[in-house]
């Protein structure tokens, strides 16, 4: 889920991760320490159009590059063998597959841009799968999912698969989509930032001299019982 949004199962104290028995950790999965792998939902929608076009001599190394990432990002094993058994978190990992989605993406639109190498069908199925993903597929969570955030997910993705099957397929009035292309994107990280700035708890003076939240008493207590 947090492909569409980093916020979208709980922001900060109140995020929800899908527990799972792990032999290195017994802790679950905070909102930091959890796969943050949101980077736009165009990039969603453009990744799969990097394949297309390519020669049957790329497609093999294409393909394992990527799948690679999927495998470390999904499978425990592989991820801990990264981290040599030592920690169970997502945050080089996520990091990692964040850069090789945005580079399919770029390659993706760029295929797009110079070369005409556009299928409409396969944005269409993609579209398809990632809606059918956003709602039906059934997480152990799914009562924790913030429904105004996942509802704004579907009106982006909906507003980007028209935008570019306006201007690539049809190429009706292409320069000014692509300009209005780039205003949604930035629109978008903003609306997804408000979330995140505006659902996470902050520190205050009043917590501080009420000797609240991180302000407690914990110092004290170990100190005295050393």
């Amino acid at each position: 889920n947090r492909f569409f949004s980093n916020d979208i199962i709980g922001v900060g104290d109140n995020y929800k991760a899908i527990t799972y028995i792990s032999p290195i950790s017994s802790e679950g999965m905070n909102y930091f320490e959890s796969p943050i792998l949101f980077c736009g939902l165009l990039t969603l929608l453009l990744v799969p159009q990097a394949f297309v076009g390519l020669k049957k001599r790329q497609i093999l190394p294409f393909s394992l590059f990527f799948g690679f990432h999927m495998l470390v990002l999904f499978v425990p094993y592989l991820r801990w063998l990264y981290y040599g058994f030592s920690i169970d978190y997502y945050r080089y990992v996520g990091l990692f597959m964040i850069v090789v989605m945005l580079i399919y993406a770029a390659y993706g639109l760029d295929n797009m841009m110079k070369k005409e190498s556009f299928n409409y069908v396969i944005l269409l199925i993609t579209l398809g799968v990632l809606l059918s993903a956003l709602y039906f597929i059934k997480f152990e969570l799914v009562d924790v999912i913030d429904h105004d955030i996942q509802n704004r997910v579907a009106i982006f993705l909906c507003i980007y698969a028209t935008i570019l099957l306006l201007g690539f397929k049809t190429k009706l009035f292409r320069p000014a989509l692509l300009v209005l292309l780039v205003f949604l994107v930035m629109a978008e990280e903003v609306v997804a930032g408000k979330a995140t700035l505006d659902s996470r708890e902050y520190l205050s003076y009043k917590d501080k001299t009420k000797r609240e939240k991180c302000f407690d008493y914990t110092q004290e207590a170990v100190a005295y019982t050393n």
